[in-house]
């Protein structure tokens, strides 16, 4: 049993279910297998700290291999081990064709969508947003060319063609 409006992702080939339950204390990310009519969880990761970060949501890198999470979080897709982190808490969305996954922070101060490489987890660039509001989803086109922002005050637009926008996040 999974509360508290779990997120869902499936893998490639439809066979593997990811999902939090950020109802358990510590939190848990769960691997079910759903190749048969009797859904089966297969791993479950050792438990992690709660967030301050309200919405769970996570994506799975293009090749299946790594669960992203919102709170930074990147696990390895079979739950065997914390592969690091990008230190950044957000709402997520994978971009494949930049390899690249995208971090909108909802700051009361300073709202940011930050883009963290999917190899090494480090903040590649980042880009302000004002007057947005809460921020919400995020969605992006299926060539990899636009990024779409969602907040209670609209929906803010980013081309992509011409690669990453924002200024370098300088390395640690």
């Amino acid at each position: 049993l999974f509360r508290f409006e779990p997120t869902l992702v499936i893998s490639s080939d439809f066979n593997t279910l990811f999902t939090i339950d950020a109802k358990t204390l510590p939190e848990k990310l769960y691997r079910i297998d759903v190749s048969s009519d009797t859904p089966d969880v297969v791993s479950t990761s050792p438990g992690f700290p709660n967030s301050d970060y309200s919405d769970r949501n996570l994506v799975l890198s293009f090749d299946d291999q790594k669960v992203f999470l919102n709170t930074g979080h990147v696990w390895s897709s079979d739950l065997g081990g914390l592969l690091g982190s990008t230190g950044q808490e957000g709402n997520i969305l994978l971009l494949p064709t930049h390899g690249a996954i995208a971090i909108a922070d909802d700051n009361d101060t300073n709202d940011i969508v930050a883009f963290y490489s999917t190899s090494n987890y480090y903040g590649i660039k980042k880009v302000g947003l004002s007057d947005m509001g809460t921020l919400g989803p995020m969605a992006a086109s299926s060539d990899g060319t636009k990024l779409f922002v969602t907040g209670t005050k609209g929906i803010k637009y980013f081309n992509l063609v011409n690669g990453l926008p924002g200024q370098a996040i300088p390395r640690p």
